[in-house]
């Protein structure tokens, strides 16, 4: 399409080559390798002959020029899960939410198994099921009676399902390629006045502590995710003023419309 003299963006949301390297288990480990090679050499060459590239972060930026290349961060719309009618943290049940659904690359087993150390408190989980041999082995787990999976959620019933939860989970593997993805779910939970307990992804772990609007936890270990979320649900007065910071940042930084203005102006200067 280029060499036709169209105008053609490259959108990227993922680092393509580690993707390939580590979440294609079904390809050979050598070929893997050797695809994740050609995908970095394609890529580069890419990106000095497409029109313009669009990421996520600064790291992914990074591989392709500065001049063609803009970050527009995975922010939410702020209209969409507005804190205003939800009650106030104390007044919630003891409800740990995650919205990435039931994964392995997204601490499944390591959520369920913190409630082994949570007695008191419950975990709500929206999203997709990865696989039905997940399930059948996450439903024998001692905590899962207390797991509510409600699949699937409509944008527009996000708000009640945000202001039944006390603690919003971030949760993401330790793998290499996920050392720097940039994840929607951070944001929402500070406009749903949420406190957090996140991965130690390095660029959750800088906001979160920026921020100061929840803590980080080794998420290979279910006790130390437990004992985080517990500590939030034990100190309503520290989690709700966590809450409040995650709020006003996403209120006055981390929204769509920061990042509206930015890609609107690129795809402009492409166009001119």
């Amino acid at each position: 399409m280029r060499l036709l003299g169209k105008r053609v963006v490259y959108d990227v949301h993922e680092n393509l080559p580690m993707d390939i390297l580590h979440s294609k288990p079904y390809l050979p480990k050598a070929l893997r390798r050797t695809l994740s090679g050609i995908a970095r050499i394609v890529e580069g060459i890419a990106g000095r002959m497409l029109t313009g590239v669009v990421t996520v972060t600064e790291t992914f930026a990074g591989r392709f020029p500065a001049g063609k290349t803009i970050v527009v961060q995975n922010y939410p719309l702020l209209e969409d899960l507005g804190a205003e009618s939800a009650p106030p943290l104390a007044d919630r049940p003891n409800a740990l939410l995650f919205t990435g659904g039931f994964a392995p690359t997204r601490c499944a087993r390591e959520m369920v198994e913190a409630l082994d150390h949570l007695p008191n408190a419950s975990l709500i989980v929206a999203g997709p099921a990865r696989s039905q041999a997940l399930m059948d082995e996450l439903s024998q787990k001692p905590g899962w009676p207390r797991v509510e999976n409600v699949g699937m959620v409509p944008r527009a019933e996000l708000s009640p399902l945000f202001a039944r939860a006390k603690v919003g989970l971030v949760l993401n593997a330790p793998r290499e390629d996920y050392q720097e993805i940039s994840t929607n779910k951070l944001f929402e939970y500070m406009i749903a006045h949420l406190p957090i307990v996140a991965s130690k992804i390095p660029s959750w772990v800088r906001i979160v502590e920026e921020v100061g609007c929840g803590l980080i936890a080794d998420t290979t270990d279910p006790k130390d995710l437990a004992d985080k979320c517990r500590w939030l649900i034990e100190h309503p007065a520290e989690a709700d003023a966590m809450a409040e910071r995650g709020y006003q940042a996403a209120k006055s930084r981390f929204h769509w419309g920061s990042e509206e203005a930015k890609l609107v102006a690129f795809y402009r200067r492409l166009l001119d």
